[in-house]
């Protein structure tokens, strides 16, 4: 994200970044990707690393949908000041797609969303559509909502660029680990590895983004 903002011209010299991520491999990635005294990294728990309302911005990329928004919204927050802007890309919102069709689709699906809706550490499979009533309610205002949708699918080459064959095999290895009680989902798997191994599968995830500013404090 960091690198992408900057390809954009949205950091001016002056600007200070902050990556906070709870997985240590990551962190060190970042490091070695990103050496600027403007950009620090830390290790850290998002909810035990205390808020002091004073940045502009704060980017929760594919975040949202795996925790609690009751206590994620109010602790995001905590870290910007009054104005200050939340960009929130990449939130599920409860529709995964597969072409061709299999006569499991909707078994397989919905037990893929219902492992994500019982996430220890919260979440739901249709957050995207619940931000529009938990943003206002944890003292936000919506400025701009769109989707984002993944699609992805071969070439007429029958070809994924880029890495996106790797891709699917991971959303299949989700799928496999929250769907291994589900009659018949070894057959499946097997036939959708062979699509894309074949150059056959397309893939479809809805998502949602959000822009919200977090409001002013109320004089009343």
């Amino acid at each position: 994200m960091l690198s992408r903002m900057r390809a954009w011209g949205l950091l001016d010299a002056g600007s200070e970044y902050l990556g906070i991520d709870s997985d240590r491999d990551s962190i060190e990635i970042a490091r070695e990707t990103h050496r600027d005294p403007s950009a620090r990294f830390e290790c850290a728990d998002f909810y035990a690393r205390p808020g002091k309302a004073d940045r502009d911005l704060m980017i929760a990329a594919a975040f949202l949908d795996l925790v609690d928004l009751d206590r994620a919204l109010p602790h995001l927050g905590r870290f910007l000041k009054p104005g200050g802007l939340a960009y929130l890309p990449l939130i599920f919102d409860g529709v995964t797609v597969f072409e061709p069709a299999h006569l499991l689709d909707e078994t397989v699906l919905a037990a893929y969303h219902a492992s994500m809706d019982d996430r220890p550490s919260g979440g739901h499979s249709r957050t995207g559509r619940r931000l529009f009533r938990a943003l206002p309610a944890a003292g936000f205002e919506i400025l701009a909502a769109g989707a984002s949708d993944w699609i992805v699918h071969p070439g007429t080459d029958r070809r994924y660029p880029a890495d996106e064959a790797y891709f699917l095999l991971y959303i299949l290895h989700f799928i496999e680990g929250s769907c291994a009680d589900v009659s018949g989902v070894g057959d499946w798997l097997a036939e959708r590895r062979t699509q894309i191994e074949a150059g056959e599968l397309v893939y479809i995830a809805h998502q949602v983004d959000f822009l919200a500013m977090k409001k002013q404090p109320s004089n009343e």
